[in-house]
């Protein structure tokens, strides 16, 4: 992800105060991962575009380790779980979990389903 500086000024701003918000992203054990969902929401609030390119590419190296049924489970229930929490404190709760999240996890945890 690149973002803007003054929009990351703003974001570090507003999250500085709020707890919940800050709470929103991986932390010691935890696999919360919104916070770069709520920078998206920051930069669109504040005017500014965002943007996906995907002829960008990125190599990814993961260990085993995160690769196991039982993480891959914990991973998505706490990233679903973050990114639900952050539509409750933006005030959009009754919209549906991020499909560019939702669809990757499901399909790995249905191969990793026989580990």
């Amino acid at each position: 992800m690149v973002i803007r500086k003054t929009a990351a000024e703003v974001y570090a701003r507003e999250t500085t105060g709020d707890p919940d918000r800050r709470s929103l992203d991986r932390r010691g054990a935890s696999l919360a991962s919104a916070g770069d969902i709520d920078m998206v929401y920051t930069v669109l609030t504040q005017g500014m575009a965002v943007g996906y390119f995907p002829e960008l590419v990125l190599d990814h190296l993961i260990p085993a380790a995160r690769l196991t049924y039982g993480y891959m489970r914990r991973m998505v229930y706490q990233a679903n779980y973050s990114a639900y929490r952050l539509f409750l404190a933006r005030g959009l709760a009754g919209r549906p979990r991020s499909l560019a999240l939702a669809l990757p996890a499901g399909v790995a945890l249905c191969v990793l389903q026989g580990d």
